[in-house]
Parts: C-alpha cells; structure tokens; sequence
C-alpha cells in the first residue's frame, strides 16, 4: 500500500479582501487622497484632537496644499489610539506627556535651521497641546505662527507664557455654532484645563489683561455666515474643510492678507459650485465617529 504524501492547502487572503483591508487601514489612519508631503526647512506642525489623527483631516491637508501651502506638514501623534479619546482629553498625564514631546520636537526643529519657518496648527484639544509645548519652550525658541481651530480650552487659558515664543501671530477660530462638542460636551466632560463651561473655541479667549505686545498678537475670527458657501458650517469639524481650509486657512499661513468679514481672502473668485453636499457629508462622518466614542 503506497503512502501518499500529506497535502497541506495554503491559506491565502483573497485579493478583494486584501484590497478592503488596504483600504480600511487607511480610511482609519486618515492617509486617503492626502498630497505628498513637501520637502523643505518650513514645518508646520499639525495637533489634531484627542481622538488623533483620522479621515476627518484629510480636507484639511488637502486644502491647505491647494491654497498654497509648501511647508512640510508632519502630524503629531499624542495620546492614546481612538478608542481612548476620553482619556486623551482629560488626563493630565497624557496632557504633559505630549506638550514635553511636541516642546522637544520644536526645539529639535531650530536646532537644525534656526532660519526655518515654524508654524503650530492645532485643533479642539490639539490646541491646549500646542499651547502647553509653547510655554515649556527656551526663552530663546520661538515659532512664526499659530492657528488654533476649535480651542477645547477655557476662555480663562492664560495664553502669555505661548505667546512670549510666537514672532507673529496667533490666529483664534471661534464658533458660536459648535454647540455639540465646545458647549456642551465642554460643559459634561471638561475642557483640556478642566473647566466645566463653554470653551474658548465656542465663545473666544479672554485677552483684556495680557500685556499689549501679547495681546497684538492674538487674532480672534468668530465664525463667519458666508463661510458656509466654503461648506463649514460652524460644526467642530467645519473648519477641516478643504474649501475652507484653501481660501480662509491657506493665506494666513503663507502671509497673504486676510479681509475683512464676508470678504474672500483670496484674490480669486469663490468657486461657483463648491461640493458642499460631498464636504457636509464628511464632515458629519467625522463627528458622528467622534461622538460615538464620547458616547
């Protein structure tokens, strides 16, 4: 009797499966339709919010490429993965953890061009990050800029030991329509500073009583109606847009002038037809996925 030798199948994953896996991994890591990230001295430090990086910024790394924006982007991860968002927004181990890691990273960054271009952009509790790192710096480390979208801080927040380090300014996106996650999750939960009220992104931070030169530096911009032909509605999310992020954030960035409200900060015309059913419905995505963790 002849002894066959055992057949041993070898298990493969089908390539349509393989595929849907590709795809998931970068839906969650937020990496879909993003631009090549630039080459150069200029960084420009991205702070998303406790729930990390994800798809709900894609829109904004696009838009800022179309508006302009040639500075290498490099997000900074902090925190926990998703699933822990609420500990990322209310441990203050996790807070100073992150603000000593993003402290050294900008000083690694002068270290290599003292001349380089240094720009903070940071969002919902992003932003308390941006602005911890900021006020552990050397007295003689200071970055161009900062953007602050969506503030998940109190409107209290001392900003003078940040500001003592930014050469221009610090640019303040406001929204009294953001009242999901900057008024009353802000109120349930806290703020990034532990206050249990109306954070600094949904009514504005107070600057009566920084010195002058500081308060100069702080540009406050509360939400603007005609901002929603640019598909931000005034959600926590509205800002990542990328129309929005093309013609309102793009220029700040990159120094051109910004007029006034209703105005368009761009020397070209608004689109005629932005997308906007396309843009609200990833916008919505973002929040709904947010939410659901919060929840």
């Amino acid at each position: 009797m002849r002894n066959t030798p055992t057949r041993h199948r070898r298990v493969t994953i089908p390539r349509p499966t393989r595929s849907v896996w590709l795809l998931a991994k970068a839906w969650l890591t937020g990496l879909m339709d993003r631009p090549r990230p630039s080459v150069g001295p200029d960084t420009l430090l991205f702070v998303p919010g406790a729930a990390g990086d994800g798809v709900w910024y894609d829109g904004l790394v696009r838009g800022l490429w179309r508006g302009g924006v040639r500075d290498r982007v490099e997000t900074f991860a902090w925190g926990g993965p998703t699933p822990l968002v609420l500990l990322n927004a209310m441990s203050d181990s996790v807070h100073a953890d992150a603000e000593e890691q993003l402290c050294r990273r900008i000083a690694q960054l002068r270290a290599q061009d003292p001349r380089a271009r240094i720009t903070l952009l940071g969002h919902s509790a992003g932003a308390g990050v941006v602005l911890g790192a900021l006020a552990r710096l050397a007295p003689e480390v200071t970055v161009r800029r900062v953007v602050i979208l969506g503030a998940m801080m109190s409107s209290d927040y001392d900003l003078a030991p940040a500001l003592a380090h930014v050469e221009a300014a610090a640019h303040v996106f406001v929204s009294d329509r953001d009242t999901v996650f900057l008024d009353r999750i802000a109120r349930l939960i806290g703020t990034y500073d532990h206050a249990h009220a109306p954070a600094a992104g949904f009514r504005g931070f107070r600057t009566d009583e920084l010195p002058d030169a500081l308060r100069r530096k702080v540009v406050q911009h509360p939400y603007d109606p005609a901002w929603q032909l640019l598909g931000n509605d005034g959600g926590h999310f509205g800002t990542e847009i990328d129309a929005f992020a093309a013609h309102v954030l793009a220029p700040l960035l990159i120094e051109r002038r910004v007029y006034g409200p209703h105005r368009w900060v761009r020397s070209t015309p608004p689109p005629a037809a932005v997308p906007q059913r396309a843009r609200q419905q990833a916008m919505r995505r973002g929040e709904r996925a947010v939410t659901s963790l919060a929840s």
